[in-house]
């Protein structure tokens, strides 16, 4: 809570672990500043740090609640989230198994940024469908914003795995495996119906008259419309 990179603490420990994290520091750092260690020791003795906890506990708070009030308006129903007691982070669980890895693309074009679930599990696979907030790095307004945009990359993101639904994944992993791209054009809503052009891009390659290496990506369009139950606003 107060400077992370300082690295001070300390273990008690004792036996066989003694030795092993002994090594594990000496390859670490070798060894704690001991200015950085007399500097937070005169920082801590004269009560600053209990102040600056205080403070903390407060900007955090309303982080915090801008974050969740944000997340109300803009992300919908079926994203799932615990009100976080302490700590520095929102964890939300996508609807419809969608996957977070895939939605850091669309959050990307719109800007923003997040922590995908599967960096997190020693099988990514297991939180493939979460992802982690961080609410303290940033001001109210930028927090709001971001989640507003979270939204339009989320809608987007749900969008395109109703498009792909429609295609047979075996499909979809031989083109993937010879190079094939895919790509959701312009998509028109017609009730709980979506009507979308769907762009497929192959990677040709061949030998031109002189027997040099040529490569093409033509383009293939068509299309189609999916009907799906859609995200709703939270009331």
């Amino acid at each position: 809570m107060l400077m992370p990179g300082l690295r001070v603490g300390f273990i008690v420990a004792d036996g066989p672990v003694y030795d092993s994290l002994v090594k594990f520091k000496r390859v670490n750092d070798l060894a704690t500043s001991t200015l950085v260690q007399r500097a937070l020791e005169a920082y801590v003795t004269v009560g600053r740090y209990q102040a600056h906890l205080r403070r903390s506990c407060r900007v955090y708070k309303k982080r915090r609640d801008a974050m969740i009030d944000a997340i109300d308006r803009y992300l919908p129903v079926e994203v799932h989230f615990d009100r976080p007691q302490g700590g520095l982070f929102v964890w939300l669980q996508l609807p419809d198994r969608l996957s977070s890895d895939a939605l850091l693309e669309h959050a990307h074009e719109q800007g923003v940024d997040f922590s995908p679930g599967s960096v997190f599990y020693i099988d990514g696979a297991e939180g493939s469908d979460k992802l982690r907030l961080n609410f303290t790095a940033q001001p109210l307004e930028n927090i709001e914003e971001g989640i507003r945009r979270l939204g339009k990359a989320l809608r987007d993101c749900a969008r395109n795995k109703a498009v792909f639904r429609l295609i047979c994944p075996e499909t979809l992993q031989a083109i993937e495996d010879d190079g094939g791209r895919f790509d959701v054009g312009q998509v028109t809503r017609i009730g709980d119906c979506m009507e979308f052009r769907l762009r497929m891009s192959f990677l040709m390659v061949s030998l031109s008259a002189k027997g040099t290496v040529v490569s093409s990506r033509p383009q293939i369009s068509m299309i189609g419309r999916c009907c799906s139950p859609p995200l709703h606003r939270r009331p």
